[in-house]
């Protein structure tokens, strides 16, 4: 589980505490982002820039 970060599980805002998972398997790898929103996403890509290229993205529910 890549987010939420503790601070933003204090958030108020719900879609910020959305959890994101990264899931490897072999040499597959998958990014579901829940609803995280912009915060949520700048976190993961300051974050976790490094490992969150994957071979399929879920893209988030709404926006």
């Amino acid at each position: 589980m890549l987010v939420p970060p503790e601070s933003h599980v204090a958030s108020s805002y719900r879609n910020e505490n959305s959890t994101v998972l990264r899931v490897a398997h072999g040499g597959s790898s998958f990014l579901l982002p829940g609803n995280a929103g912009p915060e949520g996403e700048e976190y993961l890509v300051d974050e976790y820039r490094s490992i969150i290229n994957v071979m399929a993205l879920r893209v988030a529910v709404f926006r």
